[in-house]
């Protein structure tokens, strides 16, 4: 009976380790998922919008006067792009409101101190950044 006893208690010992065991595997589990599918859902919607975003510097547009840097831009994608964003040399600044409604190229016009180089993107979508050059006139996909 001694030996019975200890048989069922070292039982419904494992069984407990087995069950709280399991519970922790599918906690653990469901967290995993559950935080996957949030950081895809935001990244995945931030994508979606940037890609009617995209838009292109007209070829030879580019010029620098009295710290004024000055391009003509036409949107390339469906989106309602509103304003650039300029980072050169450490230095942000962001264009006017751009109404692409009136004319389907736009002269843009910030002032801020450039070397050569410079980064374009649109506002709220830094994943869509074009770097772009003064003394080559050009900009490219970064």
């Amino acid at each position: 009976m001694p030996e019975e006893s200890k048989r069922t208690a070292l039982l419904f010992f494992l069984f407990a380790i087995f069950i709280l065991l399991g519970a922790i595997i599918f906690i653990y589990s469901y967290n995993i998922a559950k935080g996957s599918a949030n950081y895809s859902e935001t990244t995945s919607k931030a994508s979606i919008e940037c890609v009617g975003y995209s838009f292109r510097v007209v070829g030879d547009s580019i010029s620098y006067n009295n710290s004024e840097l000055s391009f003509v831009v036409e949107p390339s994608g469906g989106g309602n792009l509103n304003k650039l964003v300029v980072n050169a040399d450490g230095i942000r600044a962001e264009t006017k409101n751009i109404d692409f409604s009136a004319s389907f190229r736009q002269s843009i016009k910030v002032n801020i101190q450039v070397s050569d180089a410079f980064e374009l993107s649109p506002k709220g979508c830094a994943e869509n950044i074009k770097k772009c050059s003064i003394s080559a006139k050009q900009c490219e996909v970064a």
